[in-house]
């Protein structure tokens, strides 16, 4: 979706802070921006991932996040904004993100792969599907729910963004 569209109806969300994610989406959400910051951070990343969901499924989220963030970095049709590991404020983008990670871990493939369309081709849009879903999986098997009721808000903050992936 370009930059200078319009929201799209049945998509807003009163997230606009960290503190308005539950703490799976919390979770879900550093793992991300950690990946974005590359080398040690994202080393460290994914021990912590280890110690909190075991070794199996920690190596499992650690390695879906990772593909799906190289799918989208690859492939993307346009820029991503994300923030900082320290910003508190929401990107739409990461909001989208985390929808999509929300509806692949309750089992959908074919409404991620629809949303993902809109930044990616149709065959990489399935592929990171498939990603979001595998961490998603991983998630709900130790008990973490990415379920929100509204998905995602395309207002942008005001500050310029601290990553952008393209």
């Amino acid at each position: 979706m370009p930059e200078t569209s319009q929201p799209r109806p049945g998509r807003t969300c009163a997230c606009h802070t960290i503190e308005d994610l539950n703490f799976s989406e919390q979770i879900a959400l550093w793992s991300i921006r950690n990946w974005l910051t590359g080398g040690k951070r994202w080393s460290r990343c994914q021990d912590e991932l280890h110690r909190v969901f075991g070794d199996e499924d920690g190596a499992k989220l650690g390695l879906a996040l990772d593909c799906l963030m190289w799918v989208l970095n690859r492939c993307g049709l346009r820029t991503l904004r994300f923030g900082g590991l320290h910003c508190t404020r929401l990107w739409p983008d990461e909001l989208g993100l985390l929808a999509v990670l929300d509806l692949a871990q309750q089992g959908e493939r074919d409404i991620p792969a629809r949303l993902l369309a809109d930044i990616l081709p149709a065959t990489a849009a399935r592929v990171a599907a498939d990603y979001a879903g595998a961490a998603g999986a991983a998630m709900a098997r130790n008990g973490y729910s990415l379920q929100r009721d509204v998905p995602a808000d395309r207002s942008s903050p005001q500050d310029a963004p601290d990553f952008l992936l393209n």
